[in-house]
């Protein structure tokens, strides 16, 4: 009995890796079969199958998508890395180092698949050399027509971004003045945006400085004395009420954190303003405000600056770069041309690069466009007397 139950099982373990051996057979020849057509189904695939979402290196989106990817340490599969400077918590709670940020990584190029949330994504990193600069492109794809996990992610990204940067303005000539003094400085800069802070908060964000580094108060003329609390209700026919008051930086308690920020001997303090009238004497007297530098419309000579760093190729970029150099004749005479189309002192340079940017891969289309962008900038309020 024992004999023919042992025959039985042989036999049907037999017929098993008989089977296995078949199906391996028939898939090994299918493959063979699909062999020429691999890319075309891989194409149908990722046509009609799959989402994606594309970032360009020239948006903020791409620093916060590679900082949260870098964070993470899942792009160590790439063999192409852009360095960059190191943003992470880590390195900004390390207060008490007065050397520059480490650098970190970023993959550059090259194709690798990491897991979210559950969900095998891909991450393709390309370059366009196609226009007047190169251009990292960052293509975030899954499976599935619903790209509901790609938004998922890029909220992700969002979240810490803004944790390290919401202090962080827009760029202006103020600003721009302030972040190349860090740079020449080899500092760190802190950047406080004074209508969105009160004393309280203003004194602890100074608490955390380190003692050495760069710190930008923005809107200065946004305190607010007492002399200015009682005008003000005045102008509105009310009794001043302190208790009611929305909550905003006084000038005794700015004071008080401006002469501890000032006592450190490696700690440089600029402040910025578009209404300096409005300032108290006290704020700006001298032994507190070291120098005063002013900022002015953008004249002829800065409009052309400005379009030759814009349209400049990467070769000539750099800290010795000349913007307009005699070796480029035809793009120094292309920025005169631009220059005249702009009026003079009418316009910031902050306005001047905010409309050439979008045009930076096709300067003939900037120059038929000014005109119309100078009329609409009329209509809509600018003074071109």
């Amino acid at each position: 009995m024992l004999g023919w139950v042992r025959v039985v099982l042989l036999s049907q373990s037999s017929k098993r890796k008989a089977t296995y051996a078949v199906l391996f057979a028939y898939v090994v020849a299918l493959l063979a079969m699909l062999r020429p057509h691999i890319w075309q189904i891989a194409s149908l695939v990722e046509r009609f199958c799959t989402s994606s979402v594309n970032v360009r290196s020239s948006h903020e989106t791409y620093d916060m998508l590679t900082s949260w990817i870098s964070s993470r340490g899942i792009d160590n599969a790439s063999r192409s890395h852009l360095v960059k400077l190191n943003t992470d918590r880590g390195a900004l709670a390390d207060r008490t180092e007065s050397v520059r940020r480490p650098l970190k990584y970023v993959a550059n190029s090259g194709v690798f698949l990491f897991w979210y949330k559950g969900r095998l994504l891909r991450y393709q990193a390309t370059q366009d050399t196609s226009g007047y600069f190169k251009e990292n492109n960052i293509a975030i794809t899954c499976l599935g027509r619903s790209g509901t996990i790609l938004k998922d992610l890029f909220q992700d990204c969002q979240r810490e971004y803004t944790w390290l940067f919401a202090s962080w303005p827009p760029g202006t000539g103020k600003s721009s003045f302030s972040l190349a003094i860090a740079g020449e400085l080899n500092m760190d800069i802190y950047v406080v945006r004074v209508p969105s802070v009160d004393d309280e908060s203003l004194k602890c964000l100074f608490a955390e400085l380190p003692a050495h580094c760069v710190v930008l108060l923005e809107d200065i003329d946004a305190v607010i004395s007492a002399h200015s609390r009682e005008s003000e209700a005045v102008h509105s026919n009310e009794q001043p009420s302190f208790g009611d008051e929305k909550k905003r930086v006084t000038l005794s308690g700015l004071l008080n954190e401006l002469d501890g920020v000032s006592s450190a001997e490696d700690r440089v303090l600029i402040m910025t303003t578009n209404h300096e009238m409005k300032l108290d004497p006290a704020l700006i007297r001298p032994g507190r405000i070291d120098k005063k530098v002013s900022f002015a419309l953008a004249d002829r000579d800065t409009v052309s600056q400005i379009y030759c760093w814009v349209f400049q190729s990467p070769s000539e970029t750099g800290a010795d770069a000349q913007p307009c150099g005699t070796e480029n004749g035809l793009l120094q005479a292309q920025a005169i041309q631009f220059a005249h189309q702009v009026p003079e002192g009418v316009f910031s340079p902050a306005e001047i690069l905010s409309f050439l940017v979008p045009y930076r891969h096709d300067p003939d289309a900037a120059h038929q466009s000014v005109e119309t962008w100078v009329e609409s900038r009329q209509k809509t309020g600018r003074n071109l007397s």
